[in-house]
């Protein structure tokens, strides 16, 4: 199957085609497995470089940052510090 350059609402993984849900899943799976006190954007990029750059590419604000609010809200809210605060 080829992919063209207006596929970008995918991202092709090693083994899989990523979306937004595969990759929030792939990072829940990834916190339930290794258990961190805390994560970062570089913990992401370090274990699943796939979904780094899914959300490099893919998840921004309006104005062209990363959009990290619009990923941590859709994480398992046992991942998401509790002292974080609401927006």
């Amino acid at each position: 199957m080829a992919y063209s350059r207006f596929d970008e609402h995918i991202y092709k993984s090693p083994d899989k085609l990523m979306d937004f849900d595969g990759v929030i899943q792939t990072i829940n799976d990834l916190l339930s497995k290794e258990r961190p006190e805390t994560f970062s954007s570089s913990w992401i990029a370090k274990r699943a470089p796939h979904c780094y750059r899914y959300i490099w590419k893919n998840v921004r604000t309006d104005f062209g940052p990363i959009d990290w609010d619009r990923v941590t809200r859709r994480l398992e809210w046992k991942f998401v510090s509790s002292d974080c605060p609401e927006r």
